[in-house]
């Protein structure tokens, strides 16, 4: 299936968060180089999720992905929030660190759920339905296992 170039610039800012955000992942320093490519995270699922709002494949109008992109956005801003906070709120990191992991897996979902449907052939509710809960329920203990404390 051939991508429009909407498709293209979605795909590859999706591609490159993954790739960002599984860099902040096994990193273990937080430093400059952390802030870097965080920012370069962000700026990749702010592109990613602005451009999802734009296509309308599979349904021909907004549907129920649109409203995921839309939570994912609303995700980063959230961890972006105490960092960009002065002073930084009680347990700054963990929030951090909640909110940003949290839009991984909500990346990592999304994936999946494109996988299924474009290499599988699922049907996009199908694909959801199996593809999610799937990504989540893996997630959510990598997630509560290192977070700070």
């Amino acid at each position: 299936m051939a991508l429009s170039p909407l498709g293209v610039v979605h795909m590859s800012a999706a591609s490159l968060a993954l790739l960002t955000g599984a860099t902040q992942l096994v990193r273990r320093p937080r430093d400059q180089v952390h802030r870097r490519i965080g920012y370069a995270y962000v700026g990749a699922m702010v592109l990613n999720n602005v451009t999802a709002l734009g296509i309308y494949q599979f349904t021909g109008r907004p549907n129920l992905f649109h409203s995921f992109a839309v939570y994912s956005l609303f995700c980063v801003g959230m961890a972006l929030r105490p960092m960009l906070t002065t002073p930084r709120p009680r347990q700054w990191l963990r929030i951090h660190y909640m909110w940003m992991t949290w839009s991984y897996v909500g990346l990592w979902a999304a994936t999946v759920v494109e996988f299924l449907t474009r290499v599988v052939l699922l049907p996009g509710w199908l694909a959801a339905v199996i593809g999610s809960p799937l990504v989540i329920l893996t997630g959510w203990p990598l997630v509560n296992r290192f977070a700070p404390a």
